[in-house]
């Protein structure tokens, strides 16, 4: 008896794992959702100036980390390596000069009340 309990036991626990490890998001809709991000809102401290930029066009995403899962603000943070362009401040023809960015950040994962999956860049940076 004790047997069928134990092996019980351990079929739970592998179920409960692999239900909670395929919640994560792919990297695939983790580079989607921060691609949107900074294509829709690029951050003021990633340009070169007081500006800030706009039309930010990645080019690449190389995740360094996942962490753990917040369970209590419902995200995953996801630190990052992105590079890319973007229209930064105007030359003396009042066109606006594409700039490259290569930075680090700290993006938290997560999915709307629709279902979809978003990211935001963190706040802790």
């Amino acid at each position: 008896m004790k047997r069928k309990s134990f092996f019980l036991f351990m079929i739970i626990c592998v179920t409960i794992l692999v239900i909670s490890c395929s919640n994560r998001p792919s990297d695939g809709v983790i580079k989607s959702a921060i691609t949107k991000n900074l294509e829709n809102k690029f951050p003021i401290r990633w340009s070169n100036n007081w500006s800030g930029g706009r039309n930010a066009k990645v080019e690449e995403i190389e995740i360094k980390q996942i962490g753990k899962y917040n369970k209590q603000h419902q995200y995953w943070p996801v630190k990052v390596r992105v590079k890319g362009t973007y229209k930064g401040e105007a030359d003396l023809s009042f066109r606006l000069i594409t700039r490259s960015f290569n930075n680090v950040g700290d993006f938290n994962i997560f999915k709307d009340d629709y279902g979809n999956w978003k990211a935001s860049i963190s706040t802790m940076q």
